[in-house]
């Protein structure tokens, strides 16, 4: 069991002693050593994850190129969203960091809004949250220059930066890797 994913989602909604066992009966913790691909363009994404410790990404190769999507880090929810719409992923997930995860099969996930209709707000929360933070991506991909990217990501995520690549920042910001070595030395 993991007491700090069912901690998690009774932060969004309380949950009965009933509820966790079920919940709890529906997940495992596992570990994964970094570089561990866990879904690969072309493949149906089969669980979802609660990041206990550990970050992850999602990137898709353009070119021979990967190009970092997101960023998931301890406490954030991970699902292909290509899985909502049954569709073959057309993006990899990655283990970055060494990563401690829970994970859920999506068809428990599934039944578990039958028999606890609070997955049901929590999913709905968890959702919300993931598009806000994918929409507010767009938005900064689009109104944006690199080094205010850069400095936005430095504000939120200043730790991001002490533990994944410099190149798997600089595809996130949209960037080379020379061009971010350009920028945090005209940032200093």
């Amino acid at each position: 069991m993991s007491d700090a994913f069912l901690s998690f989602i009774s932060e969004i909604v309380p949950l009965t002693n009933e509820v966790k066992e079920t919940i709890a009966r529906k997940i495992t913790v596992v570990s994964y050593p970094r570089k561990t691909i866990l879904l690969r363009e072309g493949e149906f994404h089969q669980h979802l994850y609660f990041v206990k410790k550990g970050i992850l990404r999602t990137y898709v190769i353009r070119d021979t190129e990967e190009m970092t999507s997101l960023f998931f880090m301890e406490n954030d929810f991970l699902v292909s969203s290509y899985r909502f719409v049954n569709e073959p992923s057309r993006e990899y997930i990655e283990v970055v960091e060494d990563a401690e995860l829970v994970e859920i099969k999506y068809d428990d996930l599934l039944e578990s809004y039958e028999s606890c209709p609070q997955m049901n707000y929590v999913a709905r929360v968890i959702l919300e949250r993931h598009f806000f933070r994918v929409y507010n991506r767009l938005i900064s991909l689009l109104q944006l220059q690199a080094a205010e990217r850069y400095a936005m990501l430095l504000k939120e995520q200043p730790d991001l930066f002490q533990r994944v690549p410099l190149s798997h920042i600089a595809s996130y910001i949209g960037i080379r890797k020379e061009s971010l070595s350009r920028i945090r030395r005209l940032l200093k």
